[in-house]
């Protein structure tokens, strides 16, 4: 399955600043703007508190991962893609943490206010083609059997186009091979479908078998549609 693609930016805390998402929305558009007039386009902000810090993944994780602009559709225009990216830091006194084009693929089509973002590492024996097509071809299939999972996506970067930006703009955080988007009502429902043996058990052994605990890196994020499309169609 191909997938739909689409532009996302991870946007990390800056060492001794605090950071604010106030200049997010305009980037947002101006990325939409280099990806074509039909490009969609949203924002996530990490809560704080964030009820995900609880969960023992990521001691190795170098990234204060506090914000993502994401835009549905093709990159046409890289020269402005490059310009607006440059603007983050004085936007939003925060830094650009990660560039990711890649293709969506959508295993639970529902999509709800909270966004739990998992950056994902693959383990050092995989390549990122087979990290992928076990994460869709197997994983996929054990979280369709979590009890109240509504919205579940997965984003397998391609990793050649992604560095390739990431040069240009100077980012050298260790490059990520997938996000996983998984969504929520509310706080609450986060809680307990995360306690569920389902999710706690069978879930975190099976992904055991191909994502570097370690490295990837789990947070909890409000969502804002700001142009729509952003939705993809489910898969087949």
């Amino acid at each position: 399955m191909s997938g739909v693609r689409k532009l996302q930016i991870h946007l990390a805390a800056v060492t001794g600043t605090a950071g604010t998402p106030a200049g997010l929305d305009d980037l947002a558009r101006r990325l939409a703007a280099a990806c074509g007039p039909d490009a969609g386009c949203g924002t996530a902000v990490r809560l704080d508190p964030d009820p995900s810090r609880t969960i023992l993944i990521g001691p190795d994780a170098t990234v204060e991962h506090r914000a993502t602009i994401e835009v549905r559709g093709e990159p046409r225009d890289p020269e402005l893609l490059v310009d607006v990216l440059h603007d983050v830091d004085r936007a939003t006194g925060l830094r650009v943490a990660s560039v990711l084009i890649g293709a969506e693929h959508v295993v639970a089509p529902h999509e709800h206010a909270l966004v739990l973002t998992y950056r994902l590492h693959r383990l050092p024996a995989l390549t990122t083609a087979e990290f992928q097509r076990y994460w869709l071809g197997h994983h996929a299939g054990v979280a369709l059997e979590v009890p109240g999972l509504s919205g579940y996506r997965q984003f397998h970067v391609a990793v050649d186009e992604s560095a390739a930006l990431c040069d240009r703009l100077a980012v050298d955080d260790p490059m990520l091979d997938g996000v996983a988007e998984i969504f929520f009502p509310t706080t609450e429902a986060f809680r307990t479908l995360m306690a569920s043996s389902a999710v706690a058990v069978a879930a975190y052994q099976d992904e055991r078998r191909f994502i570097d605990h370690r490295r990837s890196q789990l947070g909890l994020f409000r969502r804002t549609v700001i142009r729509t499309p952003l939705s993809a169609p489910a898969a087949p």
